[in-house]
């Protein structure tokens, strides 16, 4: 716990965790985490690999609808 105190950080506080240059990095969330936030530094355009549109268009084989 002296590192999380050190940091500021409470167990139970929302954080982000990033892999920078070898080290892993972490950050006090101060804003909500919703889908929007969580996608706002992804590329615009994504690419759907073929395997993954096979999967996506795929008819249900079993009672999953």
């Amino acid at each position: 716990m002296p590192m999380l105190e050190t940091a500021g950080i409470a167990l139970g506080d929302r954080v982000n965790i990033e892999a920078k240059a070898g080290k892993l990095v972490m950050t006090l969330v101060d804003e909500p985490i919703t889908l929007e936030n969580l996608l706002a530094d992804s590329p615009r355009k994504s690419r759907v690999l073929e395997e993954d549109q096979d999967w996506i268009d795929a008819k249900p084989t079993g009672r999953e609808i």
